[in-house]
C-alpha cells in the first residue's frame, strides 16, 4: 500500500481544520461578509454589493447583520420592514437601536413626523443609552415647525426649521368655538410631547399629563393632508427657556420632547 507524502497528509488535515472553523463559526462569518458588502456599497461599489448580497441572502435569511444591510441598500419603503424584523428578531442585539434610528431617519425623509416621533419615543424608551439618541433628536429638532394663527381651524402647513412662518389666509369665523387658542394660552414656544390621530385620544393623554401638574393642550396639526393632534406643553417666551425645561419635561411624561414655535 503505497504511502500519503506527509506534504499531502499535512494538506488535507489543513483543508479539514479550515472546514470545521467555517462550520462553527457561520454566524460570524455571515455578519462579517454582510458588512464587507455594506462597505462595498458604501464606498460606491454598489453592482458588486448587490451581486454579494444575494447569495449571503439565501444563506443567513435570518441574521440581523445580513437583513441589516440588505435595508441599507433598500432605497425605497421596502426598507422600512427590514427595520422592523431586526428588532422582532433581537430587540436586544447589536443591530436594534441602530434599526429603530433608522426607522427615525427614513420616516424624516419621508415627511412622516407622527412615525418618527413614534419611533423616537422607542429608541428613548427601550435603548436609553444608545448613541443614535443625540442623533435622533437632532434629526427631529428640524423635521418641522408649525405655526398657529389665530384665527386658523388648522396649522398652515410644515415647513423646515429656520424657515420664515406663513400667515394663514384663512378668515377668524365669527362665531368661534369656546375652546380656541388663544383662550388655550398656548402662545409663543411650547415643547411637543405626542402626536395623536384623533382629539380624543390627545384629550386622554393631556389629562394624563395634567395630572402630573404639566399644562398639556392638543393643538391640530396637518399631516400628509390629514388632521391630527399634536400634543404640547408650554408656553415658554423663547426656545432656549424650552430648552432648559425640556429634560424635566421629558422625564415627566417619559416621552420625547420637541421644541415648536406656536403663534
Amino acid at each position: 500500500m503505497p504511502r500519503i507524502p506527509l506534504a499531502v497528509r499535512t494538506l488535507v488535515l489543513s483543508v479539514a481544520a479550515i472546514v470545521c472553523a467555517t462550520a462553527s463559526s457561520s454566524a460570524q462569518s455571515h455578519e462579517e461578509r454582510a458588512r464587507m458588502i455594506l462597505q462595498l456599497f458604501e464606498t460606491g461599489q454598489s453592482d458588486s454589493a448587490y451581486q454579494l448580497i444575494e447569495p449571503l441572502k439565501k444563506e443567513a435569511r435570518f441574521v440581523p447583520a445580513v437583513i441589516y444591510t440588505r435595508a441599507q441598500m433598500t432605497p425605497d419603503d421596502r426598507a422600512l420592514n427590514l427595520y422592523r424584523e431586526i428588532i422582532a428578531l433581537e430587540p436586544g442585539g447589536g443591530f436594534a437601536d441602530d434599526a429603530v434610528y433608522q426607522l427615525v431617519r427614513r420616516y424624516v425623509e419621508k415627511r412622516d413626523s407622527m412615525a418618527a416621533y413614534t419611533w423616537s419615543g422607542v429608541l428613548n424608551t427601550n435603548y436609553p443609552r444608545s448613541p443614535f439618541l443625540a442623533v435622533s433628536d437632532e434629526l427631529l429638532k428640524g423635521v418641522v415647525t408649525w405655526v398657529i394663527d389665530d384665527g386658523a381651524d388648522d396649522i398652515t402647513g410644515e415647513k423646515s426649521a429656520g424657515s420664515k412662518p406663513v400667515a394663514s389666509t384663512k378668515k377668524t369665523d365669527a362665531a368661534k368655538p369656546a375652546e380656541t387658542y388663544s383662550k388655550s394660552g398656548m402662545r409663543g414656544f411650547a415643547l411637543q410631547v405626542g402626536l395623536f390621530p384623533t382629539k380624543s385620544a390627545a384629550e386622554k393623554r393631556a389629562t394624563e399629563l395634567r395630572a402630573k401638574k404639566l399644562k398639556a393642550v392638543p393643538l391640530p396639526k396637518m399631516v400628509d393632508g390629514k388632521k391630527h393632534y399634536a400634543l404640547v406643553v408650554g408656553p415658554y417666551k423663547s426656545p432656549e427657556e424650552a430648552g432648559k425645561k425640556k429634560p424635566g419635561i421629558a422625564s415627566s411624561c417619559a416621552c420625547p420632547a420637541f421644541i415648536v414655535k406656536v403663534e
